[in-house]
């Protein structure tokens, strides 16, 4: 029977990529699908509570099934949590399981399987997956080059690559033509570079009920090139009627997404630039969800890149914050810079914004969702927590301090429910990940500081001695914040209320 109610979950996994597909048939879980999984810092920042959260949805089933696994790429951001996933079950190879076991039906990946081998073991995840898939001809299956659901051949229509409980998964594009130099190792053999593997990225489109939910993967601007050709007239039409939610390509990259060539992309680079516009004009996105986390390399997701699509965003706040009393919106955090060209209103004047470069946490009431939610740290006021923008202009608003404070990290659920004969009604809601952890920074810090104080008590104390020839070893002490004792847990207000305190303190340091 095909299924009354769909989640589309974008979830919180730090620097990293990971969306899961839940679907319902009155009110009783029926099927499930995963595109990426993967965490720059996978167990540091807020993917290994993502996958405690999978793993609690899976285990509420009979039989454990993930009915179709779409790998973008071969980057660890996009699969390096699956093992994770993985130690939670028991394989379909295995006999008299102490865990459920879990039955992957299908799995899609774009790129080469050789790049899948990571590590200096060259382990590769594409190969344990098999034990998981239908016993004995389960394989993961690469996608074809240049591969998409809607070119119609003679042999072939367009179609669906998978229906899964009445949701039609479709591939925009996969494996597009690499147009990058390849890089050289140190042994003089060549071998793909870091644009090369993004651009083959998997761009997966998820229709139900006259609806589409688009996850691009690591797309670069070539690879945005190659969707382009394929968005005719005829398939916009036909196939991306509503489009409600489309990821920001590469966590929101200006450095690959503004290139045709290699990650030195900019925004001065007219044509690729217009390539990006074509592609967010083609979709005409209701709402634009990035995945990333600070990461100063990195410098994502643009909040210019984001403006892009702030013409088609749905008018109305689909979700608003309740601590914001002052206002109908919610946060967001992106890298802003000055050459931006924001500009904010206190009331009497109006002012360019902001004066530095660098992350900031906004507000906003358009449709724009960060799984970064909420970090103090790069408000631009942490006192008052005033600024709202954009789309531009931006307004001063000002917000009472709240207690509690906000998530730092969250993943963002659509959920669809069918309206009329061929419609849904779509709802976005905020799944609280990571909480916010100012006031465990603060007794951190509070805590260093005192033992630091007694150390350097103890030390000016003792007499002064030259060292022993042979000295005994020393015994281990704290270095740093990493090191010191977790604190003892809070009442815990998210779902996943199971996470380990010693994965949070590594997020500070």
């Amino acid at each position: 029977m095909p299924a009354d109610k769909i989640k589309y979950q974008v979830l919180d996994v730090g620097q990293g990529s990971g969306n899961f597909i839940e679907m319902y048939t009155s009110d009783v879980l029926t099927s499930t699908v995963l595109i990426d999984l993967g965490s720059e810092r996978a167990t540091d920042e807020g993917g290994g509570l993502s996958v405690e959260y999978i793993v609690s949805v899976l285990n509420g089933m009979t039989n454990p099934t993930i009915d179709y696994l779409f790998l973008s790429h071969s980057d660890t951001d996009h699969i390096s949590l699956l093992d994770q996933l993985l130690d939670s079950f028991a394989p379909q190879t295995a006999t008299a399981p102490l865990l459920k076991k879990l039955l992957i039906r299908k799995v899609s990946y774009g790129g080469d399987s050789a790049n899948y081998a990571k590590g200096r073991s060259r382990y590769n995840v594409l190969n344990r997956l098999k034990t998981y898939m239908p016993q004995p001809f389960g394989l993961p299956l690469p996608l074809a080059a240049d591969y998409s659901s809607y070119v119609a051949t003679t042999f072939a229509p367009i179609a669906p690559i998978a229906t899964v409980d009445g949701v039609d998964f479709y591939i925009l594009t996969a494996n597009a033509p690499t147009v990058a130099p390849v890089k050289r190792t140190r042994s003089g053999s060549t071998a793909a570079s870091g644009y090369n593997k993004n651009t083959v990225s998997v761009i997966v489109v998820a229709s139900w009920k006259g609806a589409q939910y688009i996850a691009t993967g690591d797309a670069t601007g070539a690879t945005l090139a190659t969707a382009n050709k394929k968005l005719t007239t005829t398939v916009k039409a036909t196939y991306f009627p509503f489009v409600v939610m489309v990821t920001a390509p590469h966590h929101g990259s200006e450095s690959t997404t503004f290139s045709f060539r290699a990650s030195d992309g900019s925004r001065d680079k007219a044509e690729p630039v217009a390539n990006f516009k074509l592609f967010v004009d083609n979709l005409k996105s209701k709402t634009i969800t990035a995945s990333a986390g600070k990461v100063a390399k990195f410098r994502h997701p643009s909040a210019f890149l984001i403006s892009y699509f702030w013409p088609w965003l749905h008018s109305g706040a689909l979700y608003v914050d309740p601590t914001l009393t002052a206002s109908s919106g919610h946060y967001y955090t992106a890298y802003f810079k000055p050459a931006d060209g924001y500009t904010v209103n206190d009331g009497t004047t109006t002012a360019a914004w902001p004066s530095a470069e660098r992350w900031y946490t906004v507000q906003t009431a358009s449709n724009i969702f960060t799984n970064t939610y909420y970090d103090l740290t790069v408000l631009p006021s942490t006192s008052t927590q005033t600024q709202v923008i954009p789309p531009n202009p931006g307004s001063v608003n000002a917000v009472p301090t709240m207690a509690p404070y906000p998530p730092a990290g969250v993943a963002w659920t659509y959920t669809a429910v069918p309206e009329g004969t061929s419609g849904s009604n779509i709802t976005v809601q905020r799944l609280d990940n990571r909480a916010n952890l100012i006031a465990l920074r603060r007794e951190i810090i509070a805590r260093s500081e005192q033992m630091a104080a007694i150390r350097e008590g103890l030390e000016s104390a003792a007499p002064h001695q030259p060292p022993p020839r042979n000295p005994a070893p020393t015994p281990a002490r704290p270095q740093s914040v990493r090191d010191l004792p977790p604190p003892r847990p809070a009442a815990a207000s998210t779902v996943n209320a199971a996470s380990a305190w010693q994965r949070r303190l590594k997020v500070l340091t």
